[in-house]
């Protein structure tokens, strides 16, 4: 079992692309996670993380994550 989350975001496709590809950014901006950890991968493997969220009395929430999309040159 799987949790979907979907938003909007204001911001052209290039600055949401930007923010997106730098863990640090990512981080910043994306609300649903206090920590992002991206793990190493290989060329052409999608993007794993790891993420952690703070839900109070001491528990957090911790997954791993994968980014598939790419972009390319229009």
């Amino acid at each position: 079992m799987g949790i979907y989350v979907e938003t909007r975001i204001r911001g052209s496709l290039d600055e949401v692309w930007e923010k997106t590809q730098d863990p640090q950014q990512h981080e910043r901006w994306d609300a649903r996670f206090s920590s992002i950890d991206y793990l190493p991968r290989g060329e052409g493997e999608p993007q794993r993380f790891r993420y952690s969220t703070p839900i109070g009395f001491g528990l957090s929430v911790d997954g791993e994550g994968e980014s598939v999309a790419h972009r390319g040159d229009a």
